[in-house]
C-alpha cells in the first residue's frame, strides 16, 4: 500500500499580489475669493496670493503697542 501522505506534493499556496498602501482620500479643492469692502467688494484673492496686496497695513489708534 501506498502512503497518501507520500502520493501528491502539496501545491504551492495562491499568491496574493502585492497590496499598496492607501492614504486618505484625495480632497476636492475649492476655489475662495476675497473681496474688499472699502474697493466695491472687489476681487483681491491674486493680488493677496501673489504678494501684490498693496493696501497699507490697518493700524488702529488709541492703541499701545506691545
Amino acid at each position: 500500500m501506498i502512503n497518501p501522505a507520500q502520493q501528491q506534493p502539496q501545491a504551492p499556496p495562491p499568491q496574493q499580489p502585492p497590496t499598496q498602501p492607501q492614504g486618505p482620500p484625495k480632497r476636492e479643492r475649492k476655489r475662495i475669493t476675497i473681496r474688499d469692502p472699502n474697493q466695491g467688494g472687489r476681487d483681491i484673492t491674486e493680488e493677496i496670493m501673489s504678494g501684490r496686496w498693496s493696501t497699507p497695513t490697518l493700524v488702529l489708534k488709541g492703541l499701545d503697542p506691545m
